[in-house]
């Protein structure tokens, strides 16, 4: 049961770090273009706040107290809040017009020998994919009974 705590908590350390890899504030200003500057930097912000959250939360999860499970049910549900309410609206609508861009980049640097379209497709769904039902897991796993109660309270 606790190599299974410190497998999550590895992933959450990891996961972050991996998203900590993708920030960028052209890429955000990109896809969340229809929001005042200001919002966009905030939300660039935010997302910061929310890597280092989850490496914290990753590294406190090996001590097992009960406010990093709780931490990591809120990130899990920061992340599917994410998808459902902020991704249909702002991000996924500009998905397409991503794609076509790094069609051209890669057609231009000779990649021709396979649908470009699809390659590029496939891991950004995948991606998708996976973050989704990490936030779903992470809700999942923290909130059972039995998990619940090895962690420590923190008084």
């Amino acid at each position: 049961m606790l190599g299974r705590v410190r497998l999550v908590a590895v992933l959450l350390i990891l996961g972050s770090l991996y998203q900590f890899k993708g920030l960028s504030l052209p890429g955000y200003k990109f896809f969340f273009r229809d929001l005042p500057y200001n919002l966009i930097i905030a939300r660039y912000y935010i997302s910061l706040g929310m890597i280092v959250i989850g490496v914290l939360t990753g590294i406190g999860l090996f001590f097992l107290k009960d406010i990093f499970r709780r931490t990591a049910l809120f990130i899990g549900g920061y992340i599917i809040f994410g998808y459902l309410i902020e991704g249909p609206f702002l991000v996924f609508r500009y998905i397409p017009e991503y794609v076509r861009g790094l069609v051209i980049h890669m057609a231009s640097s000779g990649t021709k020998s396979f649908n470009i379209s699809m390659a590029v497709w496939i891991p950004i769904v995948f991606s998708m994919l996976v973050e989704l039902g990490f936030g779903i897991f992470l809700i999942y796993y923290f909130s059972r009974p039995h998990i619940r109660k090895i962690f420590h309270p923190d008084i």
